[in-house]
Parts: C-alpha cells; structure tokens; sequence
C-alpha cells in the first residue's frame, strides 16, 4: 500500500495538535507541515469529517483533537484520508483466490501495525532524535 500524501499531511497535522496546548489555526498547522493553506484546508476537513478534529470559530479560534491521542490511532486516520487501505485490490474481488490468500496475510499485519500506533505514540515517535 502506497500512503498518500494527504495521509502524511494528516498524520503530521495531527502530532503537531497532539503536542500543543493551543488551538492551532489552519494557518499555523500549513507553515508547521511546509505545506499551502489551501491543502491544509483539505487535509483538516478530512480530519472534521472523519471526526477527528474540533473547530473553534472566532479570533482566537483554530483547530483541536477530538478525543483522545492516546486512543485514536493512525489506522483510524488513514481510514478518513486514503481512498483504499488494500495493499493489494484484487482481494476485495476473490479473496479465497490463490495467492490473495497470501497477501490478505500481508493486510492484515499491516492494519494491526497501523493499529497499535495511537497519535500520542506517534508523537513521542516524531520527537526521538537520531
């Protein structure tokens, strides 16, 4: 499975709001990432959509986590930002096929790693030096 960028945009979106204490306006999140305004503004509807995210309206207002970072994994972002989490299509049409079988195995390893990260592992992750 190729991760899209959104993904990556949303996933780093999501450990910047993890470590802050402030909401965080799409604006600083776009500069944070080192991506446009406009593609944060996607990115952060995605999240809202998926439910993910709080938005506060207003001067002061921004962006915040919906829930907790600590039970809210990556798996759970991904499923609101990729088109298909299939490593490999075809399995949706004929899993009991051959060597779908082979690589349903390989999917489902890679949603229980996507699943054991939650936001706040992955932001101790992002913050280990070396």
């Amino acid at each position: 499975m190729k991760i899209a960028m959104v993904t990556d945009y949303a996933l780093r979106a999501m450990v910047e709001l993890v470590d802050s204490e402030e909401l965080l306006s799409a604006a600083e999140l776009s500069k944070r990432v080192g991506i446009s305004d406009k593609m944060m503004r996607g990115v952060l509807n995605k999240l809202r959509n998926g439910g993910f995210l709080e938005s506060v309206q207003g001067m002061n207002g921004g962006y915040r986590i919906a829930g907790s970072p600590r039970e809210i994994t990556v798996y759970d972002v991904m499923k609101a930002t990729e088109r298909t989490m299939l490593v490999y299509p075809s399995i949706e049409k004929a899993p009991e096929r051959d060597i779908n079988r082979y690589y349903i195995s390989i999917q489902n390893k890679i949603d229980r790693m996507h699943k054991d990260v939650t936001l706040h592992k992955l932001s101790s992750i992002a913050k280990k030096k070396g």
